[in-house]
């Protein structure tokens, strides 16, 4: 019952004095307690995440924390209750070093003299032998071809051909155009199983003999007059130039080649990159895998003046057996939104016996150590193909090849597609 209005001020005084009368003095302080154990000290481990790492494609540091739970003074692995991470900014970019090393100072720098629509479609650019600029190896005209397609995705196809030093040369040294035309395997826009059938398509003859990456030019017979022209980089770059302005935003860029051509995709990787900064990119190589002998690497990339596109604070890029596994490995290291697969017969007698000369044994036992190495560094953007046999190519010569439990067609569109069906095969 709510007690009447003119009481409540009574209750409120009659409550307050009652509340006076009962505070007494303070009284003594009561003995010490027991001292309790000493706390638990909390520990930080960071660690440094190199450019290209999935949790920060740009670099930076992994924070992991928690108690010190056995007092070793050391953030153990189960006692960390979380971690965090601190990327770097997204100004990061990758083959930044290479740049620095200047693989790009021909982008730009060139236009074809002719671009001339063909009835098939195909658009083939010319450019002149101005000094300094695109060439082939006996000083005739370079000239590319771009194809539309009917989606929106882009491939860069690089031309096989030989190769060409001052110990053997044996490598194309004329450009042609007629592959995008006879249209081969992968190049076939009118097959319908072919899973690249509608991708725009820029075709890359190879007439350097440097494999895509040469800058240098030689006198061979000693007449004053040069006679070898390795103009790798300024044929790519400026092909890449005539590409980056037809096909300025494709959604996917499958760089592909094979022979002397799946060893320059490793060349035109960079520049690729550079043009198309943040377009995924499937990387296939064909028959170019890092196969070689202890100086022979580091000889050709001497002669044909080719070392800026290996980075410099790479010592094991060229290891010293003459491979480039860690090469491979470092640019997977640098772009994650790379998938790369190689292929190879397990004993390829073009590179392991006409060109390496270190004999099929050899070449397929190096082969699958590579291939074994880089998957393990990369496990979800690396796989390979290994078929039986000697033979040199597949995606022009033998695109419905089967190898395992596959066809070279199918795994490249597992490949395109990132499935969970894109494995690594062979023919074991």
């Amino acid at each position: 019952m709510q007690a009447p209005a003119f009481c409540r001020p009574v209750l409120a005084i009659l409550v307050c004095l009652s509340l006076i009368a009962c505070e007494g003095d303070d009284g003594n302080d009561g003995a010490p307690g027991t001292p309790g154990q000493d706390g638990l000290t909390s520990l930080l481990l960071q660690t440094d995440l190199p450019f290209g790492d999935d949790n920060c494609p740009t670099g930076g540091v992994r924070v992991d924390s928690g108690i010190d739970a056995d007092g070793d003074g050391v953030l153990e692995a189960g006692e960390i209750d979380q971690t965090s991470f601190v990327c770097n900014g997204g100004s990061a970019v990758a083959f930044q070093e290479l740049f620095d090393q200047g693989v790009d100072r021909y982008l730009g720098q060139f236009s074809p003299m002719m671009s001339d629509v063909g009835d098939d479609g195909v658009t083939e650019h010319v450019f002149g032998t101005g000094e300094g600029g695109p060439q082939c190896l006996r000083g005739g005209e370079y000239r590319m071809a771009t194809r539309d397609g009917a989606g929106n995705e882009l491939m860069i196809f690089l031309e096989g051909g030989g190769a060409c030093t001052s110990q053997l040369c044996a490598a194309t040294e004329t450009a042609s155009n007629a592959p995008i035309r006879l249209q081969f395997g992968i190049l076939n826009a009118g097959e319908a199983e072919n899973p690249a059938a509608d991708f725009d398509v820029a075709y890359f003859p190879y007439c350097d003999g440097s494999v895509f990456s040469g800058d240098q030019d030689y006198d061979d017979d000693g007449d004053g007059v040069l006679d070898r022209f390795h103009r790798g980089v300024q044929n790519t770059s400026a092909g890449l130039d005539v590409v980056a302005g037809a096909y300025p935003a494709p959604s996917l860029i499958l760089l592909t080649g094979n022979s002397a051509g799946g060893y320059g995709t490793n060349y035109a990787l960079p520049l690729v990159r550079k043009l198309w900064p943040d377009v995924p990119i499937r990387m296939l190589n064909d028959s170019g895998v890092g196969i070689a002998f202890p100086g022979y690497t580091a000889a050709v990339s001497a002669e044909w003046n080719s070392t800026a596109f290996l980075p410099a604070s790479c010592d094991t890029c060229i290891g010293e057996d003459g491979h480039t596994t860690d090469y491979h490995i470092y640019q997977l290291d640098q772009d994650p939104n790379l998938l790369t697969g190689f292929m190879s017969t397990e004993q390829d007698s073009v590179i392991a016996d006409t060109f390496i000369g270190i004999g099929g044994p050899a070449f397929e036992a190096a082969l699958r150590v590579e291939m074994a190495e880089i998957e393990a560094a990369h496990p979800d953007r690396f796989r390979f193909v290994i078929a039986d046999g000697a033979e040199h190519t597949f995606i022009q010569r033998a695109f419905d090849l089967a190898v395992g439990n596959t066809t070279i067609r199918d795994w490249v569109g597992n490949m395109l597609a990132n499935n969970s069906d894109w494995v690594s095969v062979t023919d074991d």
